[in-house]
């Protein structure tokens, strides 16, 4: 079934011409009331006492919410579900189960209700948007709403019915919490708004532990045998920091996992007094899996057959461990449903279980596709330009369940990516899939002022639009946000969006953006390489002269701020916050080391001429975990035997020979040194300080194809801090010495040492 059929109910919205009014504010001051039950919940008292603030900003007049509807004032608004219930029993018998609402007038009165409170305080900001020229443009709680003054305010959209297509609309905001964004989240519509405000009652109540060993991990202690088997670290262990896995053919395993999870959501369920909607599994952010005997064994199929294993790494065989993990879930949803039914199941289909298994899915098992980290964002999953494994997973996956959804990772940058967002999104319709079991999420950035807020504001507010409903026109989402949060400027910034949206959609444009490409790395590639920058600063200086409001004065003096940082700080080191390098960033294998952005303008070393291509390739990638500066450095060598180095010893001397080398320079520090060759010799030094110790450890490798360094440094021996602005700057420098007499260097972007350094930025 098509999702558009599943609106139809919706078509009075848009078809029916209001006629009515009625009126809330007239002349500044007050001329109706909210009628709130006294034993409304915390999410309807916050709706209503929000609208009451916008209103109260936007007219001056402050609205009273009474219990008791007042005898002599106006037009009276009741919120809730028990006002509506004996009046508009259709209404009700549609929005049951869902996070819909409706908006209904009766007899001069206004009643705003949902099936559930959440729904209902959905209504009221439907209420208030629809009426008024109200925008939550991004959460920045000083210039982020926009709305003009006026003195009166009059309810014409007082006949309508609105609900979902996706019961689960998840915005993850990781740590610590923050309110403004949380807020955000639940006005324009998502229902999953972060700590602190889900056992409230605020939004869906969910379990989720990041690892799907996590919920017997308390039982490593008597049962190690559960636990997965690790031949480089020798027997068995536990889960450590999301790390660790299961013994997945162990045959006791399903039953004990399944009584565990039923075990943490009756806790739950105790703790909160209100059911549990969702548990929601998959992998850590690790490809690690058992390798016992037994789970290398070929995987009897249940519909006949076996699947044997091509490769004990997951990374290089995720069918056989895909399966053999389904296959595990499959067995352990049968005491589940049985114990748990109220509760969804929801699989995350991430690292080795994104390959689609060569079983089916349980029928009451949901899953959301994690297309990443290797996709990009700028075509759709089935998109012939989007990569192969990922159009042939996607397609794979639509053919094994009707259950299905999408984890995302949409953090606000230039690139328009709700383009890509609809159209994954309205795919799923296409195929079939039941929109009531489609899970869809997105991992997102607070606003604290940052840079993706002050440039991509409006592409996470579409993307929040289409959760609702995927089968909105694009486009039209877009202009809507760009006429009531630019206002006056509005004309301008629809020019800046044209430029913006036509790079982008350009056949020839293969821009590649996905949650770990850097902000600046995306404006350079679609604006500044394209030559489009000085149209583009021209055009937000015009824009800047026409704002008269002060908020949209703010948005766009911004956005052009940071276009012009961008600029400025082009070829610098973006170092990411990823806390999950201080379980595992020393290893090579980590998963986490797909996430950073490759820096691999390796040239030969000029001092003047043309530059020349290296004859090996050279990459560098740079991350932090908040204590420490992980850099991985990848020296490819097609002759690799011929390498020369000094042997490897414990002297700390300067690795002569076939090496790298890592320095620093800012003010206040004199240059400094990191160096390490294929050999696994290293060596650290502050200017002429030999003996100096930064604390770092490095550790290499040998591959077919080259070799590897990782190298781990305290950010204190640097002077960094996470989110501090810095003047330090970096370079880099590799030779290749395959014992010829003349060696060959090469550096980034081809500079000389001492001749130019490079913006680091520790985000």
């Amino acid at each position: 079934m098509k999702w558009t059929a599943l609106l139809s109910c919706l078509v009075c919205c848009s078809a029916a011409v209001q006629v009515w009014a009625a009126d809330l504010v007239r002349g500044g001051k007050p001329a109706g009331e909210f009628v709130l039950a006294g034993d409304a919940t915390q999410v309807e008292v916050f709706a209503v006492t929000d609208a009451r603030k916008w209103i109260a900003e936007m007219t001056g007049a402050t609205m009273p919410i009474v219990s008791t509807p007042t005898e002599d004032v106006g037009t009276k608004v009741f919120v809730g579900r028990n006002f509506a219930e004996p009046l508009f029993k259709e209404d009700m018998a549609a929005l049951e189960g869902s996070d819909g609402y409706a908006i209904r007038e009766r007899d001069g009165k206004v009643y705003v209700f949902g099936s559930r409170p959440r729904g209902t305080a959905y209504g009221v900001f439907g209420l208030l948007e629809r009426n008024s020229d109200i925008i939550w443009a991004r959460p920045h709680p000083r210039y982020g709403t926009i709305f003009g003054r006026h003195e009166n305010l009059s309810l014409t959209q007082a006949n309508l019915i609105d609900k979902p297509t996706f019961p689960y609309r998840g915005w993850g905001m990781g740590h610590p919490f923050h309110a403004p964004s949380g807020e955000w989240v639940l006005r324009n519509g998502g229902n999953q708004l972060g700590r602190g405000m889900e056992e409230a009652g605020w939004d869906m109540l969910h379990l989720a532990p990041h690892n799907l060993a996590t919920p017997i991990s308390r039982l490593f202690k008597d049962h190690p045998e559960y636990f997965a088997f690790d031949p480089l670290k020798g027997g068995r262990h536990g889960v450590t920091g999301g790390e660790g896995s299961m013994c997945l053919t162990n045959p006791k395993l399903p039953e004990v996992w399944a009584r565990e999870v039923i075990r943490e959501v009756h806790e739950r369920e105790a703790r909160t007094r209100r059911p549990v909607d969702a548990f929601l599994i998959g992998p850590g952010d690790n490809w690690f899996t058992c390798q016992c005997p037994e789970c290398l064994k070929p995987i009897q199929l249940p519909q006949g057959g076996t699947l044997e294993m091509k490769d004990p790494d997951a990374v290089k065989d995720p069918l056989f461990r895909s399966t053999q993990i389904f296959m595990f879930l499959n067995e352990a949803m049968k005491t589940l449903k049985q114990e748990v039914p109220h509760v969804k199941m929801v699989s995350l289909a991430y690292i080795h279980m994104a390959e689609p298994p060569m079983v089916d899915i349980h029928p009451d098992m949901l899953i959301y596709f994690a297309p990443y980290p290797t996709s990009t964002m700028h075509f759709g999953l089935l998109d012939e330009r989007q990569a192969g494994v990922w159009r042939d997973r996607f397609a794979k996956w639509m053919t094994k369940t009707k259950n299905l959804g999408f984890y995302e990772y949409f953090f606000s940058k230039p690139s328009p990516l709700a383009f890509y967002a609809g159209e994954n999104l309205k795919t799923l319709g296409e195929h079939g899939m039941d929109p009531s079991k489609g899970y869809v999420y997105t991992e997102f950035d607070f606003d604290r002022g940052g840079p993706g807020w002050d440039v991509g504001a409006m592409n996470t507010w579409v993307i929040a639009r289409l959760f609702w409903n995927p089968n909105q026109d694009v486009d039209a989402l877009y202009r809507y946000y760009i006429q009531r949060t630019y206002r006056d400027a509005a004309p301008k910034m629809l020019e800046y969006y044209e430029l913006i949206k036509n790079s982008w959609v350009d056949s020839g444009d293969t821009t590649y953006d996905n949650a770990h490409t850097s902000i600046p790395g995306v404006y350079a590639a679609m604006i500044v390489k394209k030559g489009l920058e000085p149209r583009v600063r021209q055009i937000l200086g015009e824009a800047a002269s026409m704002a008269t409001h002060p908020s949209s004065q703010a948005l766009i003096r911004r956005m052009s701020t940071r276009y012009a940082s961008f600029t400025k700080g082009l070829n610098r080191m973006v170092a990411p916050n990823i806390q999950e390098l201080s379980h595992d960033g020393d290893r090579f294998e980590s998963v986490q080391w797909e996430k950073p952005e490759v820096l691999d303008e390796f040239k030969q070393t000029r001092r003047y001429g043309d530059i020349l291509e290296a004859s090996q390739a050279t990459t560098l990638r740079a991350a932090h975990d908040g204590t420490h500066l992980y850099l991985r450095f990848t020296a490819s060598d097609t002759q690799i035997a011929k390498a020369k180095a000094r042997p490897k010893d414990n002297a700390e001397v300067w690795p002569a020979g076939d090496h790298g080398e890592i320095w620093f320079s800012g003010p206040g520090i004199p240059a400094t040194v990191f160096a390490f060759d294929c050999n696994g010799n290293a060596y650290d030094a502050r200017g002429y300080d030999r003996d100096w110790n930064s604390g770092w450890r490095v550790v290499t490798q040998k591959t077919d194809d080259g070799w590897e360094a990782i190298a781990v440094i305290p950010l204190s021996a640097l002077g960094l801090q996470p989110g501090v602005e810095s003047k330090l700057q970096w370079t880099a420098i590799r030779e290749i010495n395959h014992g010829n007499e003349r060696p060959e260097w090469v550096s980034y972007r081809a500079v000389p040492l001492y001749s130019s350094f490079f913006p680091i930025i520790i985000d």
